[in-house]
């Protein structure tokens, strides 16, 4: 799996700081992956083939990456949640009590339904993903999408929320 995470690095060009991280434990490794994962989902890497075949386990779910899963109203409360090729319904809720508002970051084609319930939320959408968005209560959000003449991504729903859409190319 690091041999082929390590090749894959090299095609992206990785910086040399981060190259030499990629020895470390799995669990090391999703967390380099979410300090930085909209350069990482920007840039495909890691690849889905690898995520799915590596990363695909309920230890890493628990950490907030999900890989090709059929969701059924996930509860999102914490700081970070990353959707690679994912389906299916997502609920995200500020938790008061550790004071959180979680971020989205959504790639590899994930087809997404998600309601932001009283929570400042931004969504990062990447390559083919599609997200069908709802916001209730004093909840607001902000959706980041990267490279937008390279695929299509509406928000196919948009209801009693104050949402805002930012494009970045590159």
């Amino acid at each position: 799996m690091k041999d082929k995470l390590k090749e894959e690095a090299k095609a992206y060009s990785m910086c040399d700081e981060y190259f030499v991280l990629l020895d470390s434990s799995k669990r090391d490794l999703v967390k380099l992956y979410m300090t930085q994962p909209n350069e990482c989902m920007s840039n495909g890497f890691p690849s889905l083939d690898l995520l799915e075949n590596h990363f695909n386990d309920e230890e890493i779910r628990k950490m907030g990456v999900y890989i090709s899963q059929d969701l059924e109203n996930l509860l999102c409360n914490q700081q970070v949640y990353v959707f690679n090729n994912c389906t299916g319904s997502i609920n995200v809720e500020f938790d008061i009590k550790k004071a959180i508002y979680p971020m989205l970051y959504i790639g590899h084609g994930s087809n997404l339904k998600i309601t932001i319930n009283n929570s400042k939320t931004p969504i990062y959408v990447f390559d083919t993903a599609t997200i069908s968005l709802s916001v209730k209560g004093n909840g607001k959000a902000t959706v980041i999408r990267y490279n937008k003449n390279n695929y299509e991504c509406k928000p196919e729903e948009i209801k009693n929320g104050n949402i805002k859409i930012r494009d970045i190319d590159g």
